[in-house]
């Protein structure tokens, strides 16, 4: 998977857009990434649509404080992804005060074209100061969207309120 990044410029527009040299060894699709404290983190996802397979592991890289390069990527065993268990694709993931959220989104036995084990949760897990991911499980912050549950989403966090946006 590539990693293309542009230079934010003070009028707010973007300088040309280049490849990053440090790519992900494996295509990736309908996955879920945030930044965070000079991390990328990237979590589930599809090798692509013509695949049933569906990944549950959590990949995360430093970037640079000077060049904004990212660096080598660090995969997280899916065996030590805790009680997130469940492979996720059309989910949404964001980083907010120390801990890594990840929310809704298809699970496994899914097929790529039909979404039928869509989820409507909210879990977390904590972010070492280093960036490294802590050992142990996910935790369980309760349902995203009650009664609803969603593929396709997108999320954020502001001051302590989750916004989660969109999805079917």
């Amino acid at each position: 998977m590539d990693v293309n990044q542009a230079q934010l410029k003070c009028d707010n527009s973007v300088e040309f857009w280049q490849n990053n040299p440090t790519s992900l060894s494996r295509p990736q699709e309908l996955h879920a990434a945030t930044v965070y404290r000079g991390f990328i983190y990237l979590t589930g996802g599809t090798p692509g649509s013509s695949t049933s397979t569906i990944y549950r592991d959590i990949y995360y890289a430093a970037i640079d404080t000077t060049t904004g390069q990212v660096g080598s990527w660090i995969s997280i065993d899916p065996g030590d992804v805790g009680s997130w268990g469940s492979d996720k694709y059309g989910h949404a993931v964001w980083a907010y005060n120390g801990y890594l959220y990840q929310a809704s989104g298809c699970g496994a036995n899914d097929n790529l074209a039909n979404c039928s084990n869509s989820t409507n949760d909210l879990q977390y897990r904590k972010i070492n100061g280093d960036g490294t991911i802590a050992a142990g499980s996910w935790t369980l912050a309760g349902n995203a969207v009650t009664g609803d549950f969603r593929q396709g989403v997108a999320m954020g966090m502001s001051k302590g309120v989750v916004y989660l946006l969109g999805g079917n």
